[in-house]
Order: structure tokens, then sequence, then C-alpha cells
């Protein structure tokens, strides 16, 4: 996911449970937001609203909960 994020401008991701996927796609979502926050746009989605506020949203909260401790 980091390799495909750093060198091109559109990615997919499809693999298995619990395989990592949402946590390192919300890293790279939050670092290219937290560098570049005008004009970056950031779409991830899950197949229901449930799982998106659970997971994708719910990784990014735990990113800047984080990076806010480490302040």
């Amino acid at each position: 996911i980091i390799d495909a994020w750093v060198n091109h401008d559109t990615i997919g991701v499809a693999g298995p449970a619990s395989s990592g996927k949402t946590f390192t796609a919300a890293m790279c979502a939050y670092a290219e937001f937290y560098t570049k926050p005008r004009g970056t746009t950031i779409m991830m989605s899950s197949i229901t609203l449930q799982g998106l506020k659970l997971r994708v949203w719910g990784a990014i909260v735990e990113i800047i909960t984080r990076v806010q401790e480490r302040r």
C-alpha cells in the first residue's frame, strides 16, 4: 500500500480480513493530508456506513490520538 501510495495518484486495495489494509491506508491518508492540507482530497470506502465509521474513521481517530500524545 505504501509503495503504491507514493508512486501513483489513485490506488485500489483488496485483500483478506485483518491484513492491515485499513490502518495502513489511514496512515497514508493522514500523512498526505498533514503534509498538504490544501487541495488534498482523500476518499475511503467500506461495504457499509457502519463499517466505514467503525473501521476507517476509527483508524483515522486512533492515528490522530497517537500523534497528539507524542507532542
